[in-house]
């Protein structure tokens, strides 16, 4: 009996490391594939980049092979081993990265139901991860870059409706970044229909908006803090070295900088531009 339990808990380990072998694998292709990508954004060749972008989206669904998703699978097979979430944070920066290129595509197309549906799901992405998004460090900064992005796709089609949520909360933001008091009171009080007229009575100020709420994000006169994820660091600007390619994550060391590239942000460093 003791003979048949070893045999048994044999073949457990040997699918567990079956398992985390093939997703293994699976991280590696999504990373491959939005690196190609990547390539073809950096050239605005978006006709070449969308099929990409879509397959790496349709897939991270539910996948009979795992019985659930792959994120889920892999992060409940790197809780059993104890291991770092170094790929869980790669995923999530493939996906997060398609979803947020891809809306930016459809956007581009006008399409802006598809791209209203891309920003959203890369938002859902962040938030999902159970931390406010203004402790996600470079997360964040994309965070803010992606919800500007679907306030755009709102303002475009004056779906003012949709719009003033957001429109609400990206000023109360700039308030709260200038230590206005008064003025996020009066943002956080204003009514819908305010918020509403004053979008229709300003239409060019979009742009000048969401680009600067994208540039705050990223050099927040407030404290810092180290954007590799799980580093506790803060502390003044001066205290950090910034990603030399995008600009916007900042880093309290070498050694950060090199685990968050690996973490992921290898796959979203170049879509730090606002697309507006």
């Amino acid at each position: 009996q003791s003979n048949m339990g070893g045999s048994k808990m044999a073949e457990l380990n040997e699918r567990q490391k079956a398992m985390q072998a093939q997703l293994k694998r699976f991280v590696a292709a999504m990373r491959q594939l939005s690196d190609e990508a990547q390539e073809f954004m950096e050239k605005r060749d978006y006709v070449s980049a969308k099929p990409i972008f879509e397959k790496i989206i349709e897939s991270f669904q539910v996948s009979e092979e795992y019985g659930t998703t792959p994120m889920e699978a892999l992060a409940y097979e790197r809780q059993r081993a104890k291991q770092d979430p170094h790929q869980d944070l790669l995923l999530l920066g493939v996906a997060f990265n398609a979803s947020n290129c891809l809306g930016l595509i459809h956007k581009s197309e006008n399409d802006y139901s598809a791209a209203e549906t891309m920003y959203t799901s890369a938002l859902d992405l962040i938030s999902n991860e159970g931390a406010a998004p203004s402790r996600l460090g470079l997360w964040y900064n994309m965070y803010i870059q992606c919800e500007m992005n679907l306030l755009g796709v709102y303002w475009a089609q004056e779906n003012w409706n949709m719009a003033a949520p957001l429109f609400r909360r990206s000023m109360i933001r700039e308030a709260e970044n200038d230590h206005d008091v008064s003025g996020a009171r009066k943002w956080k009080s204003a009514s819908n229909a305010e918020l509403i007229e004053i979008m229709k009575k300003n239409p060019d100020m979009y742009n000048d908006h969401a680009v600067h709420q994208i540039k705050r994000a990223a050099l927040n006169e407030s404290e810092h803090k180290c954007s590799a994820m799980g580093c506790p660091t803060t502390g003044q600007l001066s205290d950090f070295k910034r990603c030399a390619r995008c600009k916007s994550a900042l880093y309290c060391s070498k050694t950060c900088q090199t685990k968050d590239w690996k973490a992921g942000h290898k796959a979203i460093c170049d879509s730090q531009v606002p697309a507006v």
